[in-house]
């Protein structure tokens, strides 16, 4: 059993009350886990408790660290991979397979590339997943196109986007992970995102892979987003699904809880409706292979191991589980890990 810390207080004058639902601002609300602690990076002091809110289905914490204190929270957290994503996988022929589905399917001219691509993507749908999240599901647009990508943490995303030609711009408030991106190349903000940052309409695809749960208020974010967007732009979230399979599984245990930096966590109707709000048109949920991720690392958590060591990792590492899993995704994809969603500024903007 890993122990890293005794559970420490949250200084009481760092709290702010949350009297409403940050994504509906529903006041009817249930109790769902009381007494959470960080079990994952144990960094931050403080117990938790979650509410499920009753009109939209999102949770959230309340009380929760406000604005200013929330940096305490993600001591350690990049250093250790918090912001890892998936890149374009693989090596030689896995990589050649996979480039030639991407540029049959979105039109990309990446290199190497094998004929086998396209036929590849058919026979494995949980390859195809990780092929369209690797460049977030974004089709090559001709002409100028310009991807910012919120929380875009150390670049590794925005550096595989620019080399298949995208004029690319990362925000992210870690000062450690953004001058890291710079020094590899990859223009990086280092600020969170809010108004005024760009040009509206600047943008051709916004992106926020695992960044939305972080956010005190998710839809003025998305608000943002809509602004910084060409009207025929695409938007792309990816968030912790609260109605997964892991999370009915695992309960409190469930990675995806990971308080107190995961301030809301959605649904696909909650998602989708902060979305809504924001100005956007869902055009659609996107598949999610994530089993072989998260349930590893949540039954490290049940076990009070560290979710972090790979080592512990393979000790938990259970195959017929994450067959299970990836049934789930592939059947019923609304229980995926992850909610995806891509959505379009509506209309009549």
């Amino acid at each position: 059993m890993t122990t890293r810390r005794e559970v420490r207080e949250w200084p009481p004058e760092a709290l702010e009350p949350v009297s409403a639902c940050p994504v509906c601002g529903g006041d009817e609300r249930r109790l769902l886990y009381d007494g959470l602690t960080d079990r994952i990076w144990f960094s931050a002091a403080g117990t938790w408790t979650l509410y499920s809110c009753s009109t939209c289905s999102a949770a959230f914490l309340d009380p929760r660290p406000d604005r200013a204190s929330i940096d305490a929270a993600y001591a350690g957290y990049y250093s250790e991979g918090g912001t890892s994503t998936p890149t374009l996988v693989g090596a030689g022929i896995r990589r050649a397979i996979c480039n030639g589905y991407l540029n049959a399917h979105y039109g990309y001219e990446l290199e190497p590339t094998s004929r086998l691509g396209p036929l590849a993507a058919r026979v494995l749908p949980k390859r195809r997943s990780y092929a369209d999240r690797a460049i977030r599901h974004l089709p090559r647009v001709e002409g100028r196109r310009r991807l910012l990508d919120v929380g875009s943490g150390e670049g590794a995303f925005l550096a595989e986007m620019s080399r298949a030609g995208w004029e690319v711009q990362g925000v992210e408030p870690d000062a450690t992970a953004a001058e890291t991106a710079r020094v590899a190349g990859v223009p990086v903000v280092q600020r969170p995102l809010e108004p005024g940052l760009f040009e509206p309409g600047s943008f051709d695809a916004i992106t926020m892979n695992h960044v939305i749960e972080h956010l005190h208020d998710p839809v003025e974010a998305l608000r943002t987003c809509h602004d910084l967007l060409s009207p025929r732009g695409a938007l792309w979230v990816a968030t912790p699904n609260l109605r997964s399979r892991g999370h009915e599984l695992y309960g409190r245990d469930w990675i995806g809880l990971d308080p107190p930096r995961h301030l809301v966590l959605f649904t696909r109707s909650a998602l989708a409706r902060a979305a809504t709000s924001a100005g956007f048109e869902p055009e659609r949920f996107a598949s999610d292979y994530s089993a072989d991720r998260v349930f590893p690392s949540s039954a490290a958590v049940a076990a009070g191991d560290d979710p972090l060591d790979d080592s512990v990792l393979r000790r938990h590492r259970s195959r017929l589980a994450i067959l299970a899993g990836d049934a789930t995704a592939r059947f019923r994809p609304s229980r995926a890990e992850d909610v995806v969603l891509i959505a379009r500024p509506r209309s009549e903007r």
